[in-house]
């Protein structure tokens, strides 16, 4: 089973997305837990390339509102560097400031996580995907 490891720039929309289902939900949904970027030892400096490193090796799906592509260590551009067919998605919120205060929104959000990894086979080598 895999999890979700919630970028920092998106750790209270997670959480916020993570109670729209109970623990055993999610578990049924084949996602095992949330984390934040210090659950599993990496920095709040650590670069997207360390990151999506991590993900990629710890099973974990990066959820992020992180969208640019500046520098070689970018989030996009480590994504076109080192994903593969197998690689793990990365989840993108098109709108973060919006699952805060919209709760219809957030629930699609959390539809719309749950549906990706009922069908993670499907979805691997994806590169990204963005929610909801």
């Amino acid at each position: 089973m895999i999890g979700i490891l919630a970028d920092h720039d998106v750790e209270l929309q997670a959480r916020l997305i993570w109670a729209q289902f109970s623990e055993r939900d999610w578990q049924l949904m084949q996602l095992s837990s949330l984390a934040m970027v210090a659950d599993v030892a990496l920095l709040p400096t650590a670069s997207d390339r360390e990151i999506w490193l991590a993900c990629q090796r710890a099973d974990l799906i990066l959820l992020t509102a992180n969208r640019n592509m500046r520098g070689s260590d970018s989030l996009e551009s480590v994504i076109r560097e080192l994903g593969n067919e197998q690689s793990l998605p990365v989840l993108t919120i098109a709108d973060p400031e919006r699952v805060v205060f919209d709760a219809a929104y957030r629930e699609l959000c959390a539809y719309r996580v749950a549906d990706i990894a009922l069908e993670l086979e499907r979805n691997r080598g994806t590169a990204r995907l963005f929610i909801p």
